[in-house]
């Protein structure tokens, strides 16, 4: 509709309707993590190796606490176990291709549990935007408009506002 009418997508980045522009080079690409092994400073690493135990438990204490509370928000039982082991391999994974470390987003799964949208669904779409941006850049999803990802964003405040302040209220005592 909006090309129809004649808009150009440089016109409509420039009112600030879709995302970007984004910074040439200003990006992470794959190439880079060659590089970075090359320098690298592997016996700083292997000093740290003693700490490595706590970053598995700073990963591992919100993974549970995570768990607990998608099960009342999906309102069904979740495996804490599976849940680590698959928090886990993708960290691992990401770890190899020098990502960062990952866990699940409380307000993302109660956005896509409200909507009533299919979670394997929403897991697929998400890689898809991920494996587009990894392979041809940011870019790519310089097409993508603002105002739904702004109104997702002010949707879940508003409602995560109105269940503890509102909902909520009656639950817990007035010292609470």
């Amino acid at each position: 509709i909006v090309w129809r009418g004649g808009h150009t997508a440089e016109g409509l980045r420039g009112s600030g309707w879709l995302l970007g522009p984004f910074p040439e080079g200003g990006f992470w690409t794959p190439a880079q993590n060659v590089a970075a092994l090359k320098n690298a400073d592997w016996l700083a690493l292997a000093r740290e190796a003693p700490l490595f135990p706590v970053v598995v438990l700073l990963i591992l204490i919100p993974a549970l606490t995570d768990a607990s509370s998608l099960e009342l928000v999906v309102k069904q039982d979740i495996d804490p176990n599976r849940e680590i082991k698959s928090a886990g391999l993708g960290n691992f994974i990401c770890g190899l291709v020098g990502g960062f470390l990952g866990s699940s987003s409380l307000s993302a799964t109660t956005m896509v549990a409200k909507a009533g949208v299919p979670y394997r669904i929403v897991g697929l779409v998400s890689a898809i935007f991920c494996g587009i941006v990894f392979f041809f850049g940011a870019n790519a999803i310089s097409y993508l408009p603002r105002f739904p990802i702004a109104g997702l964003l002010f949707y879940i405040g508003v409602d995560f506002m109105r269940e503890w302040l509102y909902s909520d209220r009656r639950r817990v005592s007035s010292l609470d």
